[in-house]
């Protein structure tokens, strides 16, 4: 029984060195590279796991001493650790905050708003649940995706509470509902990629009279069955990523980027030019609110550095496979 234990672990272990390994591939056009990047939690624990069980065992069979396959298993082992703390440490605590924290008596008079991003998930019904968070937290923003017809009917009862706003429901799981508090702009439906998966772009006024631009995206993910094998020109983020920068103005780009951000490339291919809320607060997984091990963030709020973090919080369950995404931000720059 212990061989047999000893022989699947080191199986379990080399598919971590494999994954580890293999994540560092960078080619967004395969997406079974691309799904690499999504466990790294998960393989981060498993991996480290595997190398305290594996002294266990050896210590079991009465043995300390190593051949030289069992040290380049461990060293593969360590090797996969290192690969996983590398790309998910900026997102602890411990890492350096991109974009400052304020108070919220630090921060400008009116120009404090709060975000919330929500994927409701298409066949969800639990509307109620969405209209009591809303209700407990009043977000001034509000962006939510997977929407269609019946979603949009369901959430009549809050239009009261926003007098501005965006739509474009549909059955595809690509239809999203802006609600804002503050006067929009410029509103636009663009489609970057593909016809059937919108994207909202406006600009929004701030009580202070500041404006930022705000976008919201939800993008094919790396699935296969789903048109995503486009080349870096034609992906979703890499276009937001051009349009931020062509504006030069205060920008947030929010919504289900179906991808994780610790990827290995820069998600909108603009150095430094927008920052991820998370880094150096915590990681907030928001994906999968149905299951407690297949986790990672998919929800995202993305700003430039004319912004501050007030907070930052994950939501209690709605429902959906997603948990929301709450984010308290203030403009504090031009």
């Amino acid at each position: 029984m212990k061989k047999f234990l000893y022989y699947l672990l080191v199986f379990i272990g080399l598919i971590t060195i494999l994954i580890s390994l293999g994540s560092l591939i960078s080619n967004e056009r395969i997406w079974w590279v691309k799904i690499l990047d999504f466990p790294r939690i998960q393989v981060l624990i498993l991996s480290s796991m595997v190398l305290v069980l594996f002294f266990i065992l050896k210590r079991g069979f009465g043995s300390k001493d190593l051949n030289r396959g069992q040290w380049i298993f461990i060293l593969g082992i360590i090797t996969s650790i290192v690969i996983q703390v590398k790309y998910l440490y900026p997102y602890t605590n411990l890492g350096e905050k991109r974009l400052k924290s304020i108070s919220l008596a630090e921060a400008p008079e009116g120009s404090t708003f709060d975000l919330l991003v929500a994927n409701v998930y298409l066949h969800n019904k639990k509307v109620q649940e969405l209209i009591d968070i809303i209700d407990d937290r009043e977000p001034d923003i509000i962006l939510l995706m997977e929407t269609d017809q019946w979603w949009e009917n369901a959430l009549q009862s809050i239009d009261d509470k926003y007098s501005y706003g965006m739509e474009y429901p549909l059955n595809n799981t690509y239809g999203m509902i802006l609600y804002s508090k503050f006067p929009l702009f410029n509103q636009q439906i663009k489609f970057l990629t593909y016809d059937n998966v919108p994207s909202f772009h406006t600009l929004i006024e701030l009580p202070s009279g500041k404006i930022f631009k705000f976008h919201g995206v939800h993008p094919v993910p790396p699935y296969p069955g789903e048109p995503n094998t486009t080349n870096d020109k034609e992906v979703a983020l890499v276009k937001i990523g051009k349009m931020v920068e062509k504006t030069d103005m205060p920008g947030v780009v929010a919504g289900d980027f179906n991808d994780v951000a610790w990827t290995r490339e820069d998600l909108f291919k603009q150095d430094d030019l927008l920052e991820d809320v998370r880094i150096g607060r915590g990681i907030y997984n928001t994906y999968s609110a149905k299951s407690i091990f297949k986790r990672w963030p998919l929800d995202y709020v993305f700003t430039t550095e004319h912004f501050a973090v007030v907070d930052i919080l994950r939501l209690r369950d709605i429902g959906s496979d997603h948990f929301p995404l709450y984010a308290s931000l203030s403009l504090i720059g031009e």
